[in-house]
Order: structure tokens, then sequence, then C-alpha cells
């Protein structure tokens, strides 16, 4: 598998198998590939030629999952701050928490725990602590999946805007096409056995799946 995510979202689509969320966890560093080379900006981050691996902590990544993976004992706000730097003031931490959570419109939760939260309200959380933490790159693994389809839909475009806004690599895995066209600016489809079929401009990939169903 080989292929380029510039600056904006780009979609990750093919079959269940095909590899999609090992990618994304291959590009965090939460496993290590068998071959292969992970560079960013130039940087390398994995090199299985020169034995080059660089921790998870250095790699800046967020990730958000389906399954969200919020810390149940802390409140809405003390997840935002977890990611923070630690060498900020707290006065400054606290502004940058009040911030992100008031830009995903869940200001009101500082105070309160997951448990408490409704799908959408746990959502917007996450992402927020995600994005808190001025990554490099940003990798979400079917991040709206487990919420309604107006729900969905509303917090994807909300999302889209503060993606683009970071202006770094978004690789988003999704099966859901109308969201994949919805999202991306570029996408890149993989077969079965995780080869790169076809990528392009987000406009192409309903010709670009026709195509593929042709051919199997």
């Amino acid at each position: 598998m080989a292929f380029e995510a510039p600056a904006g979202i780009t979609v990750l689509l093919g079959p269940s198998g095909s590899g999609k969320s090992t990618t994304l966890s291959a590009i965090a560093g939460l496993l290590t590939p068998d071959a292969g080379r992970i560079a960013v900006g130039g940087e390398t981050w994995f090199d299985a030629t020169t034995s080059t691996n660089l921790s998870v902590h250095h790699r800046r990544v967020a990730f958000v999952f389906q399954s969200l993976a919020l810390f149940p004992h802390l409140t809405a706000a003390q997840n935002v701050a977890f990611g923070l730097a630690r060498r900020a003031t707290r006065r400054s931490r606290q502004q940058q928490v009040d911030a992100w959570l008031q830009r995903f419109r869940v200001g009101h939760l500082a105070g309160r725990k997951p448990g408490t939260f409704s799908g959408g309200e746990a959502q917007r959380v996450a992402l927020a602590r995600a994005l808190a933490t001025t990554p490099r790159v940003v990798l979400l693994d079917e991040p709206f999946s487990a919420l309604d389809r107006p729900l969905r839909r509303e917090l994807a475009q909300e999302v889209r805007g503060l993606l683009r806004e970071l202006g770094v690599p978004v690789i988003l895995v999704t099966h859901d096409r109308e969201e994949a066209r919805s999202m991306g600016d570029r996408f890149v489809l993989l077969d079965q056995g995780g080869r790169v079929m076809r990528s392009g401009a987000i406009g192409d990939l309903d010709e670009a799946q026709h195509g593929a169903e042709d051919s199997v």
C-alpha cells in the first residue's frame, strides 16, 4: 500500500479487512509494520530499512476512534486538558480548554463526566480533546458511525470546517459514501488485499467505486 495525504481530508475506503484501521494505527505508531516507510512533512516516522520508529509521544497524532476512549473518571474539561502541554500555565491551559469546548458547543459539559453525555456530546468532547493538542496529523476511524444519520450529517459538516482550519493532513476511514463525499477532499480506494486501486479528487469517487465493482 502506498499513498500520499496532503493537507486537507483524505478518505480511506475499502472492504472490511482491507487494512484501513491497521493503516491508521501504523501511522499513529500503535503498531509496527513489517516493512515500508511513513513520513510526515519531510520527517521519517517509520522506515523498516533503517530501523527508524518514532515513538507515539513524538508523532503528535490526534486519533479519534469509533469507541471515543474518553476517560470515564475525568470531566469533559479534564479530558480536553489531558493532552495539552504541561509547560503552559494553568490559566493558559484553562483558556484553551474552554475555547475548544465552546468551539464544539459543549461548554456546558465542562464539569460533567462522560457517563452523563449523549452520543453526540461524547463525540464533540472527544474531537475537542484530539484537536486541542495541535496535532501534525489527524486520524479519524469511523468517528460518527454510532450516531443517527441527521446528527452524523450535522457534526460532520461542523468538523469538516474545523479540520480545514488546522491545515494538516487528515485521514478519515468511513463506510458511508455520503459522508465521504461531504467531508473529503480526496480519496484512496483499497481492494480486499489492501492494495491501492485508485486515488484522486473526491468528485471522482463514484466513478472509481463503480470501476472497482465492475472489475471484481
